[in-house]
């Protein structure tokens, strides 16, 4: 199955286009000489951060998603100022953690970014965790975190990539808090299901959030950081 991204912002340009003849059956033949075979991949957006975290392995180095390619890979965006992030980013450790002991042949790596200026927070959202923790920057001076809005990203928000750098799934973490053992296994499982295409997106998805539902996200997460 291939993704459509029907809710994504405008700006995060995430949709895969199908190819038509997957529609078709191909008994009658016409096909106008469109039909190729093949589907046109859309990759999420460059980046290249560094990692500021001392306990990363890739301390002080620039991770980009191209640098994971081939891996499943899984982006948090969170904020360091923010206690409920930093306990978020604590759970996602445990996670990656359990994923490298159960299942290392997926090679699942688990990525924080920061909101461009607040380095402040930096220190007490990476004590005590391995994973790297990306700061973000606003380069252009527009007031706006460069990946964040380059990704379409809301705060809390948690995306899976597959192999091939394609957004798979987007699932926020203010409704859905990790220390919920429920939420913690359908986050696991959503990233295990990535490799076979079971974690994949529809159309008809409930992970999939309507006007409503992000507008709600975004009323909780002003009020959680004011």
């Amino acid at each position: 199955p291939l993704i459509v991204l029907v809710d994504t912002p405008e700006d995060a340009n995430f949709t895969v286009v199908v190819d038509s003849g997957d529609e078709q059956s191909g008994d009658n033949g016409d096909d106008n000489g469109d039909d190729n075979g093949d589907s046109e991949l859309t990759l999420v957006p460059e980046f290249s951060l560094i990692d500021v975290n001392a306990t990363s392995d890739s301390f002080d180095s620039n991770i980009s998603p191209r640098d994971l390619n081939g891996n499943i890979s899984v982006y948090y965006f969170g904020l360091a100022t923010c206690g409920y992030c930093t306990d978020q980013f604590g759970h996602l450790n445990t996670l990656q953690n359990d994923l490298d002991t159960n299942y290392a042949d997926l090679g699942v790596e688990i990525v924080g970014i920061n909101l461009a200026d607040r380095e402040s927070g930096n220190q007490s959202m990476t004590e005590g965790v391995d994973l790297p923790w990306l700061q973000d920057v606003d380069d252009d001076n527009d007031g706006n975190s460069d990946v964040w809005q380059e990704w379409g990203a809301q705060l809390r928000d948690v995306m899976i990539v597959d192999e091939q750098n394609q957004l798979v799934e987007t699932i926020n973490l203010t409704l859905n808090d990790l220390a919920e053992t429920a939420n913690y296994e359908s986050l696991r499982d959503k990233i295990i299901g990535t490799e076979s295409g079971e974690g994949e997106l529809t159309e008809s998805t409930d992970w999939l959030a309507d006007e409503d539902l992000v507008d709600t996200i975004d009323s909780l997460a002003r009020f959680f950081n004011r």
